[in-house]
């Protein structure tokens, strides 16, 4: 599995974990192509952005890829969803240890989702749902809005 289809992954699982709708994911071929995963930002709150920003970086990491440097935008991103620079470092650290609880529990999705990626190159929402209905674990359920 290429890193960036780990990374992207993780943005949707933990999008669908705290409930935001997913629109789907896509990575590009070649050397240095990113990728992107979609989901509703409207009805997404600051903090819900944060965690699914924070995702992506951390699955990279535990596959020995990708760094807080590679994500800068994805951390750009979290960074305009922190309140302020008081509360910052304690908030970030309390969404570390969510999101890495949350891709803990969840990393077969994370993995199965990455190997479609790498496959495809683009999953729909449905796509992506599915993946998640089928390697979800019992005691979570998916979350299709």
């Amino acid at each position: 599995m290429s890193s960036v289809a780990i990374h992207e992954a993780a943005h949707i699982v933990v999008a669908n974990s705290v409930g935001v709708e997913i629109w789907g994911a896509s990575i590009g071929t070649g050397p240095g192509a990113g990728g992107g995963a979609w989901h509703d930002p409207i009805k997404c709150s600051d903090a819900q952005k944060a965690k699914i920003c924070l995702a992506g970086c951390l699955a990279a990491a535990r596959v020995g890829e990708g760094d807080l440097a590679s994500s800068a935008s994805d951390l750009e991103k979290m960074g305009k969803s922190l309140e302020n620079e008081l509360m910052a470092k304690s908030v970030l650290a309390r969404y570390i240890v969510e999101v890495n609880t949350i891709l803990d529990e969840w990393w077969k999705s994370v993995t199965a989702l990455a190997t479609a990626l790498d496959e495809r190159k683009a999953l729909t929402a449905d796509a992506c749902y599915t993946i998640l209905q089928q390697t979800r674990p019992i005691e979570w359920t998916v979350v299709v809005v």
